[in-house]
């Protein structure tokens, strides 16, 4: 499980912070929704925890996802979001 927080829009950009479940480290995502193409991708890892990027693509397929919808179209969209897989 990921949870996605501090989703915002500024423009033409949706970014936000995602944060693997019992993680002490997270990584940030901003996409240009224009393009469809991941602009900046970065992680903040502790020593200990080091499969944040693991979790990137569970996140970046969430935003894409999010900046696809009516509610964000309509700049109605909520600030944080779970992704949860098996």
């Amino acid at each position: 499980m990921v949870i996605l927080k501090n989703v915002k829009r500024t423009d033409n950009i949706i970014e936000c912070d995602y944060f693997p479940e019992n993680g002490t480290s997270f990584g940030h995502i901003a996409l240009n929704i224009n393009k469809k193409d991941f602009i900046e991708s970065k992680c903040i890892m502790a020593s200990e925890d080091e499969n944040t990027r693991f979790y990137y693509n569970h996140a970046a397929s969430k935003l894409m996802k999010i900046s696809k919808t009516d509610d964000f179209k309509n700049d109605n969209f909520k600030s944080e979001y779970m992704v949860a897989w098996y």
